[in-house]
């Protein structure tokens, strides 16, 4: 799923991460799983989808070690669509 974000395909990686999400809802690595989700969101222009999961995942595990990831993906989105909620 990482690869596929290193290889530009956010669409590839979210269908990914949305079969791993279904398939195992409650996993180990599921901190993990959920950045990249953010990540991916954000790499493929669906900002408000990735802003919803980072406030999600921001309540859900505040002292996470991927909070700076996905703070920093959301940094990511460009000025114009910063300003939304």
């Amino acid at each position: 799923m990482g690869t596929l974000l290193v290889q530009g395909d956010a669409s590839g990686a979210i269908d990914k991460l949305r079969v791993v999400q279904r398939r195992f809802p409650h996993p180990v690595l599921g901190e993990e799983r959920d950045a990249l989700t953010v990540e991916a969101l954000v790499g493929a222009g669906r900002y408000d989808e990735a802003r919803s999961l980072a406030d999600a995942f921001h309540r859900r595990s505040p002292d996470s070690l991927f909070t700076t990831t996905v703070s920093s993906a959301i940094r990511s989105i460009p000025a114009q669509d910063a300003g939304a909620p």
